[in-house]
């Protein structure tokens, strides 16, 4: 395949999306790169909950009525921000992938080669370049078959491209070939640690009763309120980052009860005295499971519930012969702590002739040394290689 032959469908609407479920979930049954955050579930569930102003631009790409790779992509206009994430006082047409002010992970889905499909997105992004000022393309991990190919692909088409580092993702691969590995230690962190959960763990029981539940397809309602009274009483109260706050408890229950009918729903909470403490949401999906959110109340912080319930969820998911546990964005210090491997996403920024595009080019070009070299005196890097959690 050399992509001469790969015809462009444009959905630009929710509706033809929503029609469009079979086919897609066809589709991305075969891709190199299928991920729970291009799933139909999470799509679908993003355009029902979230007040969407975007003139969307869903790309897909097939070659004798088979789809080969596809683009989940939006327009719309706003402000810019930094890598630190400073606002720019310039608003910009911006074109970027669907959702991914919550998606932990974006990426174009392909099948086999992606350079066909890669190089008909950029095609086409540089026939609209009067449309927009900005691309950006956040969140592509580098495990990414799409990752090398996209900076050369948008040289072709005189794009100029910035790529930077974006979240890194801790994840642990299971090591189900050693029958020996469920009976060692689950997590490469110290023997203190260990011991320190445990003790945690007993100093709660004789205070009361300990309770662990886990639930693929419960009661949701009493599932959603546990989870909402534990981030009430935690660090997310004060960051404004909880799931069921009032912006996000739509999103958040209909993702749950989407998950919960495709079984792939997964939540664990700690009890103390019937009383809920600590949570962990995630989604089972492709033989991975994504750890997608956790909290516990702050007044049970001494007994390290957050901990207690992490190592619970890795012994289950190696129990069930998964393939992975991803803990996805953020480079927590607990969650090193359990994870052999990580994963460094990347933010992709196109530019194109312009005068406002070859400003942001400017200053963005200029601003990232700037900004790396400030972060790094203020927060020096850590003895070793940070990208190893061996």
């Amino acid at each position: 395949m050399d992509g001469r032959n790969l015809k462009i469908r444009l959905i630009s609407d929710i509706d033809s999306f929503i029609s469009f479920e079979e086919s897609w979930n066809n589709f991305l049954e075969q891709c190199v790169n299928n991920d729970f955050f291009l799933s139909y579930n999470w799509f679908k569930t993003f355009f029902s909950t979230q007040r969407f102003s975007g003139n969307l631009r869903i790309l897909v790409f097939e070659e004798g009525g088979r789809i080969l790779g596809a683009a989940p992509l939006v327009k719309d206009r706003g402000t810019i921000r930094t890598p630190g994430g400073w606002k720019i006082p310039i608003s910009a047409n911006k074109i970027h992938f669907i959702a991914d002010d919550l998606a932990p992970r974006c990426d174009f889905p392909v099948i086999d080669n992606p350079e066909p499909a890669l190089t008909k997105i950029a095609e086409y992004l540089a026939s609209i370049s009067s449309e927009w000022e900005i691309i950006a393309f956040r969140q592509i991990p580098d495990s990414s078959p799409n990752l090398p190919v996209l900076k050369r692909i948008f040289d072709r088409f005189n794009l100029d491209t910035i790529i930077t580092d974006d979240s890194i993702c801790p994840y642990r691969v299971f090591n189900h070939s050693d029958p020996q590995s469920k009976s060692q230690m689950i997590y490469p962190s110290s023997a203190r640690q260990e011991r320190l959960i445990n003790k945690g763990l007993r100093e709660l029981k004789k205070k009361g009763k300990v309770e662990i539940k886990t639930s693929r397809n419960g009661d949701l309602s009493i599932l959603e309120s546990h989870i909402a009274e534990i981030e009430y009483e935690s660090w997310k109260r004060k960051q404004k980052r909880r799931l069921f706050s009032n912006d996000m408890a739509e999103f958040t229950s209909m993702l749950m009860k989407s998950a919960a009918v495709s079984d792939q729903l997964f939540v664990i909470l700690l009890y103390f005295n019937e009383i809920p403490i600590a949570y962990n949401l995630g989604f089972i999906y492709k033989n991975k499971y994504y750890s997608y959110s956790s909290a516990y109340k702050e007044r049970f912080a001494h007994y390290k519930p957050g901990y207690i319930l992490h190592r619970e969820v890795v012994r289950i998911m190696d129990n069930m012969n998964l393939e992975e546990h991803d803990f996805l964005m953020g480079d927590s210090r607990y969650k090193r702590s359990f994870c052999n491997n990580v994963r460094q996403n990347h933010l992709i920024r196109v530019f194109n002739s312009h005068p406002a595009s070859r400003t942001l080019f400017t200053i963005f070009r200029g601003i990232r040394p700037l900004y790396k070299q400030f972060k790094k005196s203020l927060f020096p890097a850590r003895n070793g290689d940070s990208s190893k959690y061996l």
